[in-house]
């Protein structure tokens, strides 16, 4: 019986190495393991749901850090390789 409940529930014993939602990234390294749109492997174009699908904080690619999505994903930021350069900048 509790050989069937490991199958059903696809526990591979490995701590570790489970990928819950099978994005290709184990659970221990993944921002959210049970979402596979999500996770640090993914591309994260602008997107009209607003989803971070890279787990950077930002929707759309941001290099530098500095909050703004680079133009190249669909944002502001026309420098995202300097952090001190993006929209409203002083």
């Amino acid at each position: 019986m509790a050989s069937s409940v490991l199958l059903a529930c696809s526990c591979s014993g490995r701590v570790g190495l489970d990928d819950f939602d099978q994005d290709g990234v184990p659970d221990a390294a993944d921002c959210a393991p049970a979402d596979p749109d999500v996770s640090s492997e993914h591309d994260d174009p602008i997107d009209e749901a607003q989803l971070d699908a890279n787990c950077d904080g930002v929707d759309g690619v941001d290099g530098d850090g500095d909050g703004w999505a680079s133009q190249a994903s669909g944002g502001a930021d026309c420098n995202d390789s300097e952090p001190g350069t993006h929209p409203g900048a002083v």
